[in-house]
């Protein structure tokens, strides 16, 4: 026979405790889908912005090789005050055509060559500056890369440039990466 304590027990109370203990679990594990969710689009834009960095990254490696390599002034001779031939090089990486770009810049000595690298989508507002030798880089660069191309044959023990000795010159014999420039994402 029941008695008046048995028509009044908790039972009820466990039944609304186990639904409230479903709802915060619901509720917290919602809240990490979504947080999973966000950090997979994030990581996702994170790999463009990388692809393309490495993709404007190798761009410019391959024009500077390009330049030391088969670079030589119009004269034959080193230093800004003769022209050297800086051409724009389209490069293609993982389906992106970068323009590689360059200007001579004022060089600290005769026998160096200071030149400035951008990396860009397309050449328009690349870089400037050809005509007075200070490389403007634009805002459609991506990256741009400052070096110094050291033009004396350091085989030969060559410490400085005598005009006329020519069997010092060796172009682009060393290259010094002073500046790399990353442009923001998107910009």
């Amino acid at each position: 026979m029941k008695t008046q304590r048995d028509l009044h027990e908790d039972g009820g109370a466990v039944l609304i405790l186990a639904l409230l203990f479903i709802l915060v679990v619901g509720l917290v594990g919602g809240a990490l889908v979504g947080f999973a969710g966000s950090s997979l689009s994030q990581t996702s834009a994170l790999s463009n912005d990388r692809a393309q960095t490495y993709a404007a990254e190798s761009a410019m490696q391959v024009s500077i090789n390009q330049l030391r390599t088969g670079a030589t002034t119009a004269s034959g001779t080193v230093g800004y005050q003769t022209p050297i031939t800086c051409p724009t090089v389209a490069v293609p990486v993982n389906g992106t055509t970068y323009q590689v770009m360059c200007i001579v810049g004022q060089s600290p000595a005769p026998w160096l060559r200071s030149i400035t690298f951008a990396a860009c989508p397309s050449t328009s507002n690349c870089i400037s500056g050809q005509s007075t030798y200070t490389p403007v880089v634009g805002s459609s660069a991506v990256m741009s890369v400052t070096t110094v191309f050291d033009d004396l044959d350091g085989s030969k023990g060559c410490t400085t440039h005598v005009e006329g000795a020519d069997n010092c010159f060796k172009a682009g014999d060393s290259v010094d990466i002073t500046g790399w420039d990353l442009a923001t994402a998107n910009n």
